[in-house]
């Protein structure tokens, strides 16, 4: 997880006054998990934030983020922010 004033270049990051902790908290496992190959260690958990709120920037798109990512692993769990499309 990356806030903006350590992001560095070409990484998305969340802004920093965004408490990622609690997002993670108020967050997991929320959502179904998904397993990458049946792999205990790539599971992840896709979040929507039906928010107004700016959370951050994705550095594909450079538009404010609309959601995030929950990657568990061995070493603990780590928030990915990213842009996803709406629809409609």
């Amino acid at each position: 997880m990356f806030l903006q004033s350590t992001a560095g270049k070409n990484k998305s990051y969340f802004y920093d006054d965004i408490d990622a902790e609690k997002l993670y908290y108020d967050y997991k496992l929320t959502r179904k998990i998904r397993r990458r190959n049946g792999v205990n260690e790539h599971n992840l958990e896709l979040i929507d934030l039906d928010s107004i709120r700016s959370y951050g920037t994705d550095i594909y798109t450079n538009k404010p983020i609309k959601g995030f990512t929950i990657h568990y692993s061995k070493s603990g769990a780590h928030l990915i922010p990213t842009y996803n499309k709406r629809k409609g």
